[in-house]
């Protein structure tokens, strides 16, 4: 995640400023020493190192923070899509049950009328065929 050689050379560019600071300080009485230079330039660098470390760990728990938010906002959504779907699957289902009841009852319907206009038309029929065949008789009697 961090370029570990970038955060070393910007920590020897700080103690190389530090020291140079120290270095063309003029007024002051004495010069630093050599121990003195390495010493500024370790606890620059150290320090540099520390505040990338703790940087690093922030944007760590950060992400980690977001990825948890994310994923309880996606279950939540998630959540209430399938809820939905039931609903609508559940609404679907008692509309499919109320129309198959009503298939059923105008099929019904259907076939009772059929039988009464069936049985209608056959007595129609047999009273037709009685009255023919007493037309026939009569005329066959008015022959003889």
């Amino acid at each position: 995640m961090f370029d570990l050689k970038k955060i070393i050379s910007a920590a020897i560019c700080a103690a190389s400023v530090v020291a140079l600071s120290a270095c063309g300080d003029n007024n002051a009485e004495t010069k630093p020493t050599k121990a003195e230079i390495e010493a500024a330039a370790t606890e620059s660098s150290s320090s540099l190192l520390d505040d990338a470390k703790s940087a690093g760990s922030d944007a760590m728990n950060s992400a980690k923070e977001m990825g948890s938010e994310a994923m309880e906002t996606a279950k939540e959504k998630g959540s209430e899509v399938m809820d939905s779907a039931k609903e609508a699957g559940s609404e679907a289902l008692e509309a499919g049950a109320d129309a198959m009841d009503s298939a059923k009852e105008a099929g019904s319907e259907a076939m009772d009328s059929a039988k009464e206009t069936g049985a209608d038309l056959m007595d129609s029929a047999k009273e037709k065929a009685e009255a023919a065949k007493v037309k026939a008789k009569a005329m066959m009697s008015d022959e003889g």
